[in-house]
């Protein structure tokens, strides 16, 4: 991460003691919804196998998130119509 020049890593991060990281987009239908990361203390590089998972956990994060905002978007059109 101290050799990272396409972004500024996070000052926590490195404090933290984060040597290495791999983050990922957390996407949905209308856009990005923001990134996961994981990052290791010790100098790593991740695999493809790494990042499948990672992407693979996003996917569901943005799902859970899709599902929770149509259930509140049903909730207020339930209200509307009592």
């Amino acid at each position: 991460l101290r050799a990272e020049d396409r972004f500024r890593p996070s000052p926590s991060l490195l404090a933290n003691g984060a040597v290495s990281g791999i983050s990922v987009p957390i996407q949905w239908k209308y856009g990005p919804l923001g990134v996961l990361g994981a990052h290791a203390a010790a100098r790593r590089e991740f695999s493809p196998d790494d990042l499948n998972f990672l992407q693979g956990v996003a996917n569901v994060v943005a799902a859970a998130i899709e599902r929770r905002r149509a259930e509140e978007s049903q909730g207020r059109l339930v209200a509307i119509l009592e």
